[in-house]
């Protein structure tokens, strides 16, 4: 089947479906994060918003190859997984930090692959030499959702929406990344600000002592870690909503996203759970993760 790839324009997009429709074209539209297909039986037009080497998709061959023959996919899929990758400090007020500290995991996302026995040594290999702006899509691929319309004699007849079979394998990682940054939380105590994702924000005056607790916590979990070069942490508040705009070696990020504001019973009970059922987890990791920066030298950096 014949396929034109052309850059994704949402304004192009709406006129091209109402084009079709005024012709009484037969025909369906896939709207994904990163495309949206046109899709007239015997030829296709792709609009997408962004392009991937063989590489990308090799890898995301081999990790799809991985899953179905991990002996644990089927349970996984049958679980309910939150995608809540994120948390703050109850109460958290707006300030301008300045210095803070940064603790983040390297590859967090394929380490929580292989410690899970989702994929194997040389799979994760494949992920861990791809840059990171690779790695997500790599791996992000097997949650690929679409929305898909059917249009017919300039109506829409129908519509649906298409999930990855694995997609919840997915979900289990971002599930997996939040609930061991949630137990850093916990080592950090009064000196937490916030987490995003892989990566967690601590108070510049955080004793050592705590910062080697969840440096060892991480590496006992069989995750690299490093600490990056925070300048500048600004937090501000609109609202409800929670606005961090964050200079990281230099660059600035800006993340908005809703305050939780969790009541210290939700936390209780979140922390029961975690607690009981963290190392009860099987030891499927072996000792052959690829090297990163070394964390001990960049926390000593700290304190120089």
């Amino acid at each position: 089947m014949k396929a034109n790839i052309l850059y994704r324009n949402a304004e192009q997009v709406e006129q091209l479906i109402k084009f079709y429709n005024e012709q009484k074209v037969t025909f369906k539209v896939k709207h994904s994060q990163y495309s949206t297909t046109f899709d007239f039986g015997k030829e296709k037009t792709k609009f997408v918003t962004q392009t991937y080497g063989v590489r990308v998709f090799a890898a995301n061959r081999c990790l799809v190859k991985d899953i179905k023959n991990s002996p644990d996919t089927l349970e996984l899929l049958t679980k309910y997984y939150s995608t809540d990758n994120y948390d703050v400090r109850n109460g958290l007020k707006p300030k301008k930090y300045g210095k803070v500290i940064n603790i983040d995991i390297s590859g967090a996302y394929p380490n929580t692959l292989i410690n899970n026995g989702l994929c194997t040594f040389e799979t994760y290999k494949k992920l861990m030499r791809l840059p990171k702006i690779e790695r997500l899509p790599a791996i992000g691929m097997i949650a690929k959702k679409a929305t898909v319309f059917s249009y017919e004699n300039g109506e829409c007849i129908e519509w649906d929406v298409e999930i990855g079979e694995f997609a919840n394998i997915f979900y289990f990682l971002i599930y997996e990344v939040d609930r061991i940054m949630k137990f850093c939380k916990e080592i950090a105590g009064e000196f937490y600000i916030m987490h995003w994702v892989d990566g967690i924000f601590l108070e510049p005056y955080t004793p050592k002592s705590i910062l080697l607790q969840i440096q060892d916590f991480l590496k006992k979990q069989k995750y690299n870690v490093r600490f990056e070069n925070i300048t500048s942490f600004d937090v501000q508040r609109e609202e409800d909503m929670l606005i961090f705009e964050i200079v990281k070696n230099k660059e600035l990020k800006t993340f908005k996203f809703a305050d939780k504001r969790m009541n210290e019973n939700y936390n209780e009970i979140l922390n029961i759970l975690q607690n009981d059922t963290l190392f009860l987890q099987r030891n499927v990791t072996p000792d052959l993760q690829l090297p990163e920066r070394n964390a001990a030298n960049d926390l000593q950096a700290w304190f120089e």
